[in-house]
C-alpha cells in the first residue's frame, strides 16, 4: 500500500469492483445500500452513513460497475486539508469529505479516515461512528442529560427524560415515555421529599396502636403491639403493650363473650391496661373469648 499516491486520482490499497445506484464521480464517497449498489453518503441522512463505505476512483454512471476504494490511501489534488493527521470525517454535502465534524440537529459525525498530506487521504471507514447508532451498539446520542433517565426509542437515540426533582418518582405511560411526577398526599399522608427519599408518614390519630384475643386460659389468640399478658386473678387480665402509649389518657375497649365486662381505669398506665370480665351475677370469671383494643398517641 502506497502512501503517497504519484499523481492525482490515484489510489492505494483495498480496490474492488462495485456497482453503483446513481452517478458518481473520482472521489466521492459512498454506501453499500440495501439494494447490493453503492450510493452517495450524507452526514445529515443517517441512513447513509453506516455500514459498508467505500470510495469512488472513478466517474460511473447509475446501474454500472466501477472501481471503488475500501481502504487506503486516495489523492486528489482539488483537496486541500488544513490539518495534517487530523481526522476526516463525511461531509453533509453528499459524496464529499470535511475536517469539520458535522455539528446540525440529527448530523451523524463518522470519522472516515485522516488526511496524510493536503491531497491525500488514509480511508479507513471502520472509523468510529459518533455518534454511535443504536443498531452498531450505540445510544444514538451526542450527549446524555447530567442525572438524567434514559429510555429506549427503538432504533433510534436513546431519549433522555428531564431531571427529576427532590422526591419525585418515575410513573409509566401506555405507549409513551415515562415521565417523572410527584407523589400526591391523601388524607392523613405526609410526604417529605428529600434528595434520593421520599418519606411517607401517616396520621396516627384514630389509629388502633394495639390489640388483642385472648381466651380464658390467657392465651394470645391474635395481637398487636401486646408484649404479653397478665392473669392476676380470675376474670381479672392486664394487657401489656409492646410500645408504651405516651400517658395513660389514651382510650381502650374492651368486649367479652359473656358481655360483662369493664377496663379498670385506675389499673391502666402508659404500659399497660387492666380489664376485668364477670358473669350474670357479676362475680369474675374467665370468659371464652376477650378483645382489648387501644387508640392514642405513642
Amino acid at each position: 500500500m502506497d502512501p503517497t499516491p504519484d499523481s492525482d486520482h490515484q489510489a492505494s490499497g483495498i480496490i474492488s469492483e462495485a456497482t453503483v445506484g446513481e452517478n458518481v464521480v473520482f472521489g466521492e464517497c459512498l454506501y453499500l445500500k440495501s439494494d447490493g449498489k453503492y450510493w452517495r453518503t450524507d452526514a445529515d441522512a443517517a441512513a447513509t452513513t453506516i455500514g459498508k463505505l467505500a470510495v469512488a476512483l472513478a466517474t460511473i454512471l447509475a446501474n454500472a460497475a466501477g472501481p471503488v476504494l475500501e481502504k487506503g490511501y486516495i489523492r486528489d489534488d482539488t483537496w486541500n486539508w488544513a490539518t495534517i493527521g487530523g481526522a476526516v470525517y463525511l461531509s453533509t454535502t453528499g459524496g464529499e469529505f470535511t475536517q469539520t465534524a458535522p455539528s446540525g440537529a440529527g448530523d451523524v459525525v463518522r470519522i472516515v479516515g485522516y488526511a496524510a498530506t493536503a491531497d491525500v487521504i488514509y480511508f479507513d471507514p471502520a472509523a468510529l461512528t459518533l455518534p454511535v447508532p443504536v443498531n452498531a451498539g450505540g445510544t444514538g446520542a451526542e450527549s446524555l442529560t447530567d442525572h438524567g433517565v434514559l429510555v429506549g426509542s427503538g432504533v433510534g437515540a436513546i431519549t433522555p427524560l428531564a431531571v427529576g426533582t427532590d422526591g419525585q418518582v418515575l410513573i409509566g405511560s401506555t405507549g409513551a415515555d415515562p415521565v417523572f411526577a410527584s407523589v400526591t398526599a391523601g388524607d392523613g399522608i405526609t410526604l417529605t421529599p428529600g434528595a434520593g427519599s421520599l418519606e411517607i408518614s401517616a396520621d396516627q390519630d384514630g389509629v388502633v396502636k394495639g390489640w388483642v384475643n385472648f381466651d380464658e386460659n390467657t392465651a394470645i389468640q391474635g395481637s398487636f403491639n401486646v408484649s404479653s399478658l397478665t392473669d392476676i386473678a380470675t376474670g381479672k387480665t392486664q394487657v401489656n403493650w409492646d410500645t408504651d402509649f405516651a400517658d395513660a389518657t389514651y382510650a381502650v375497649s374492651y368486649i367479652n363473650s359473656t358481655n360483662h365486662m369493664m377496663v379498670l381505669y385506675n389499673g391502666m398506665a402508659a404500659g399497660y391496661v387492666t380489664v376485668y370480665a364477670r358473669d350474670d351475677a357479676w362475680a369474675f370469671e374467665d370468659t371464652h373469648i376477650n378483645c382489648v383494643i387501644a387508640i392514642g398517641d405513642q
